[in-house]
C-alpha cells in the first residue's frame, strides 16, 4: 500500500492544500511553508499521535476555532495486492471503506474500474473539533464517502477507520527531534515493534539476566564501607519486627519489566581496551542515526513478509555528514515501498527523481506542492534543461529552498552577488537597510550559456516566484523579448542600464569612496598607473585572456572584502542590495533604485537600475 495524495484543511498554517506522492517524494521549501504541517497531518491521520505534540486550538487554522470548526485530513490509498477488493475484506466491506479507483493517466478517481489499468484505492480521513466546555481537541478517523458530506462527529455519518487497520497500514513517522538516548531499548515503541515482529522478546534471558540481579556475586550492602550502615538498619529492624526483614541493595527493581526499562543502548567503537560508551555519551550523529536504523530493520522485515511498510521522515540529514546523507537516504528507498522525506539539504533532495522532487508554497494558507519538472526527461531535451535537472540539481534544489528565486545571465553573476551577500552578513550591525536580507529571502542560480530562457521556464513552473536579471546590452534585450514570449514567465525582469554589466555595478560601488579603494585596487593588481575605478571597471568586464579581470575568481573576492573595510562602501553596497530586496517583492517601493522600464509590456514587467 501507499498514500496517492494527501488533503489537508483548516490545519496548523494550512487553510487548504492537496498534495500527490509518488512512490519516494521529498518536500522542500522555505522555512514556514508547511512542511512540518504535512508530515504531522500525516502522523495524525495514523494514529502516530504520540510522536505530535498534543492538539489544542492553534492547530486549527486562525488558532481561534469557533464549535462548528473542523479539522479534516484525508488520504487516498491504493497499491492494494491484486488490485482486487474482495481479497481485501478487513478494507473493503459493509462498515469500512468503499472501494474507488484511480485513472493513472489524470489521477481521477471514480466509482467504478473502466480498464484493467485502473488502480483500486480507499480514502480514509480524521478530523478534528475543539469542545469549548473541557478545552481539548477531539479526533474522529472514518473512512470518507465522498458522496457524504455530513461531520464526521454525527454517529450515522461514517464508519470509523478501526486502529487495528492503522497497525496494518505500515506506516512509520521519524520526527526532527531524534535525540533519544533510549531508542534501541525497550523503552521505545519502535525497537519492541522491531523485536516483535522478529519473534518475541528473549524471555529466558531476561528472566537469568533478573536472577543475576537478585544474588549477585558481589553484595554491596556486605561491602565494608557500606556493612555498618546495613548492620545498624538490620538491627533496628530487628526490635520493630518478629520477623525482621534484612535490607539489601540491588541495581533495579528485579522483576522482568524492570531488567527491560533499565536496559540502555551502548557502543563499542574500540578493540575492547575501553569499556562500551552508553548512547546518551555518544555523538548526536549516533544517537540521531537510532531511529532511522531501527527503520531499515523494521523495513527489511516486513518486507520479507510481504507487509505493508512507508515512511515519513523530517530532515534525515540531521547530525549526518553528506557522503552518508546519500548513502542512508538511498537504503531507506531500498526497503521502504513509499518514502516521504522533508529535508533542508540540497544532496538529499537530489538523490530523489526530479518529479518527485515536490517544493511547497504556502500563499495566505492556499498550500501547493509544485515538481522540479512534471515528468522525466526527454531524449530530446535542449542542453540547458538537461544540465539543471542531471547536473546543477543540487544547486537548483539549495535556490528553490528561498522565498524567491533569482536567475542571472551567468556564473560571475552569481559569484559577485554572494560575496557582497557574505559581506552584509558579517558586517551587519554597520549595515543600514534590509540588504543583510538577500541570503535569507532570495536563492540565486547561476545560468550556463546564457540560458536564462529556459532555465526560467523550467524554474517558473516549480517556484512561484521567479525573477530574472539580464545586462543592458543588445543580448539583454533579446532575453527580455523571449522571457516576455514565454507560457510559464518570470514574475518579473531584473535589468542593468544600457551598456551595463554587474562588473559596472561593481564599478560605481567601488566609486563611493574611490580616494580610499584606488590605491589598494593598483595593489591588488599591480598596477600603479592604472587611472581611476573607471578604468579599473573596463579591466573588470574583459575576460582574463583577453588581458582582462572579468573571471578572476580570487581578485572578485578581494575586491568584495575591500568594500567592507569603509563604511561608505558598506553603506553603497546595502543600498544595492536593498533595492534588490525590494525589486523582487510583491510590491516594490516607488523609492526603490529601480524603475520601470519601457521595454516592459502587459505581459511581463521590467525594472531597470538606477544608480
Amino acid at each position: 500500500m501507499r498514500i496517492e495524495r494527501i488533503t489537508i484543511k483548516n490545519f496548523r498554517g494550512i487553510k487548504e492544500g492537496t498534495i500527490s506522492f509518488d512512490n519516494h517524494t521529498v518536500l522542500v521549501g522555505p522555512n514556514n511553508a508547511g512542511k512540518t504541517s504535512v508530515i504531522e497531518a500525516l502522523a495524525v491521520l495514523f494514529g502516530r499521535d504520540r510522536l505530535v505534540r498534543n492538539l489544542t486550538e492553534h492547530d486549527f487554522y486562525g488558532a481561534s476555532p469557533a464549535p462548528a470548526d473542523r479539522i479534516y485530513i484525508t488520504a487516498i490509498i491504493t497499491d492494494f495486492t491484486g488490485n482486487n477488493p474482495e481479497h481485501h475484506s478487513e478494507w473493503f466491506r459493509m462498515g469500512r471503506g468503499i472501494p474507488k479507483w484511480i485513472n493513472p493517466d489524470d489521477q481521477s478517481v471514480g466509482p467504478s474500474k473502466q480498464n484493467e489499468h485502473y488502480k483500486l484505492c480507499v480514502e480514509i480521513g480524521v478530523a478534528g473539533r475543539f469542545d469549548h466546555e473541557d478545552l481539548t481537541v477531539e479526533l474522529r478517523r472514518y473512512f470518507v464517502d465522498s458522496v457524504n458530506s455530513a461531520d464526521p462527529f454525527d454517529e450515522e455519518y461514517a464508519e470509523q477507520f478501526p486502529s487495528s487497520l492503522l497497525k496494518d497500514s505500515g506506516f512509520f513517522l521519524v520526527p526532527a527531534s531524534r535525540t533519544w538516548d533510549k531508542m534501541i531499548s525497550f523503552s521505545s515503541e519502535l525497537f519492541r515493534r522491531v523485536v516483535a515482529t522478529v519473534g518475541n522478546v528473549p524471555a529466558q534471558a531476561i528472566i537469568t539476566q533478573r536472577d543475576d540481579l537478585r544474588t549477585p556475586t558481589v553484595k554491596l550492602e556486605e561491602q565494608p564501607e557500606l556493612q555498618s550502615i546495613f548492620s545498624d538498619i538490620d538491627d533496628e529492624l530487628a526490635l520493630l519486627f518478629n520477623k525482621a526483614p534484612k535490607s539489601l541493595l540491588r541495581l533495579t527493581a528485579t522483576n522482568s519489566e524492570a531488567i527491560l526499562a533499565t536496559l540502555v543502548p551502548h557502543f563499542d567503537q574500540t578493540d575492547g581496551t575501553i569499556p562500551p560508551i552508553p548512547a546518551i555519551r555518544q555523538g548526536s550523529g549516533i544517537v540521531s542515526m537510532q531511529n532511522l536504523l531501527l527503520l531499515l530493520q523494521l523495513g527489511k522485515l516486513r518486507k520479507e513478509r510481504g507487509q505493508s511498510f512507508f515512511v515519513a521522515i523530517e530532515e534525515p540529514e540531521l547530525h549526518i555528514p553528506p557522503s552518508q546523507q546519500r548513502r542512508l537516504t538511498n537504503r531507506l528507498k531500498s526497503c521502504c515501498e513509499q518514502t516521504i522525506v522533508t529535508t533542508h539539504s540540497p544532496t538529499v533532495a537530489a538523490e530523489f527523481d526530479p518529479h518527485s522532487i515536490k517544493i511547497l508554497d504556502n500563499n495566505a494558507g492556499e498550500l501547493s506542492a509544485r515538481p522540479l519538472i512534471q515528468k522525466p526527461l526527454a531524449n530530446d531535451e535542449v542542453s540547458a534543461v538537461r544540465q539543471l535537472i542531471q547536473w546543477q540539481r543540487s544547486d537548483a534544489i539549495n535556490a528553490l529552498m528561498h522565498e524567491r528565486l533569482l536567475i542571472p545571465e551567468g556564473k560571475i553573476d552569481c559569484n559577485w552577488l554572494r560575496h557582497l551577500v557574505t559581506g552584509l552578513e558579517v558586517y551587519q550591525d554597520r549595515v543600514t537597510g534590509n540588504g543583510h536580507m538577500f541570503g535569507a529571502l532570495i536563492g540565486v542560480f547561476p545560468t550556463d550559456s546564457a540560458a536564462v530562457e529556459k532555465v526560467s521556464e523550467v524554474m517558473a513552473k516549480a517556484h512561484p516566484n521567479v525573477f530574472c536579471l539580464v545586462d543592458g546590452d543588445p543580448a539583454g534585450r533579446t532575453y527580455i523579448t523571449g522571457l516576455q514570449a514565454l507560457a510559464q514567465k518570470p514574475k518579473r525582469i531584473v535589468k542593468w542600464p544600457d551598456n551595463w554589466t554587474i562588473e559596472n555595478v561593481i564599478g560605481s560601488l567601488l566609486k563611493a569612496d574611490e580616494t580610499t579603494f584606488l590605491p589598494q585596487i593598483r595593489r591588488l593588481i599591480n598596477d600603479p598607473t592604472l587611472a581611476n575605478i573607471d578604468a579599473f571597471t573596463s579591466l573588470l568586464k574583459q575576460p582574463y585572456n583577453q588581458g582582462g579581470r572579468k573571471d578572476d575568481y580570487l581578485l572578485h573576492g578581494e575586491l568584495s572584502r575591500l568594500l567592507f573595510t569603509t563604511q561608505p562602501g558598506i553603506d553603497g553596497v546595502s543600498a544595492f542590495m536593498s533595492a534588490l530586496v525590494d525589486v523582487t517583492s510583491a510590491n516594490p517601493s516607488a523609492s526603490t533604485k529601480f524603475a520601470r522600464s519601457f521595454l516592459s509590456n502587459g505581459l511581463l514587467e521590467v525594472m531597470e537600475y538606477q544608480p
